[in-house]
């Protein structure tokens, strides 16, 4: 057998294996985006669980809050901001994951929906001037300001 027809062999078997290695890698990579949008789906059900033990546990203030009724002295509200940024925290989160591609599209169009809701109650303007509010990202604030700006002008 020639050089020739030995170097065309190894570059054929080079090339079979660059293919399997990329068919390898393409495995991987769908195996671990998978692995990271069922772990957003863990941890997203984990804060929610957490979340309603927390608005259970402040139970009359939450449902001052959720229902729009007045808020009586400052540590009621202090706490009903409390509560209204545990919320807000994690609807950011939310949205990143949405954004990274870990959330699908109907779970997000569903809580963009709630949202609707919530910047229409009137705790979230008190929010807005917080402090838990100012820790929040850039472009959620933009989210949900023009989101609080539709609900402002339908009314």
């Amino acid at each position: 057998m020639n050089w020739d027809a030995i170097g065309a062999i190894a570059e054929l078997m080079a090339a079979v294996g660059v293919i399997i290695s990329l068919v390898f890698v393409g495995i991987q990579v769908r195996k671990s985006n998978t692995e990271a949008r069922l772990a957003t789906i863990q941890a997203t059900t984990d804060t929610e669980v957490i979340m309603v033990s927390t608005l259970a546990d402040h139970a009359e203030t939450w449902n001052k809050v959720h229902t729009g009724q007045p808020l009586e002295g400052d540590v009621e509200v202090r706490r009903g901001i409390v509560l209204f940024n545990l919320l807000m925290i994690d609807y950011e989160n939310r949205y990143h994951h949405f954004l990274a591609g870990n959330l699908d599209e109907r779970s997000w169009n569903n809580r963009l929906i709630v949202l609707d809701l919530v910047v229409a109650l009137p705790i979230f303007k008190l929010w807005r001037k917080s402090l838990g509010a100012r820790s929040r990202g850039a472009d959620f604030l933009d989210l949900i300001d023009g989101k609080a700006s539709k609900t402002d002008a339908a009314s």
